[in-house]
């Protein structure tokens, strides 16, 4: 699959399926080649159907962060129709790194409570891992 050319906000529909066979063969690679301790996390299925029922959520995108400690973190996020991600912007919010901004600068945030949903703080594994699983 190409993916250098963009023909629209949204990438081809897919099915996303790939065969276990494959998919150990991907997380042994990572395992070997990464210096991650962390190999994968857990997600409650309840928070990501809620994240996938807000309103206009057509998809869903990951970003990888790191926190101040160095520590990995998987961020998930709603995405419409149009190729973006839902989150509202808010002038003057507080900026994700410490670098100071210029007047007037906008951070993207999520709304908190019902509407725009962000969700990060995963199980990681290990220790959340099941013991002898193909991805252990």
């Amino acid at each position: 699959m190409a993916y250098d050319k963009k023909e629209g906000p949204l990438p081809p529909k897919s099915d996303h399926k790939i065969t276990l066979a494959k998919a150990v063969d991907y997380v042994k690679r990572y395992q070997r080649y990464s210096p991650a301790s962390e190999k994968g996390g857990f997600f409650w299925a309840d928070r990501v159907r809620a994240l996938l029922a807000q309103s206009g959520v057509v998809g869903l995108r990951y970003y990888h962060g790191l926190d101040e400690k160095g520590g990995y973190h998987l961020v998930l996020v709603g995405v419409d129709k149009d190729g973006k991600d839902i989150v509202r912007q808010i002038a003057g919010g507080s900026q994700p790194a410490k670098k100071s901004s210029a007047k007037g600068a906008t951070a993207m945030m999520a709304m908190s409570g019902e509407g725009d949903d962000l969700l990060e703080e995963h199980w990681p594994c290990p220790p959340w891992c099941p013991p002898g699983g193909p991805f252990a």
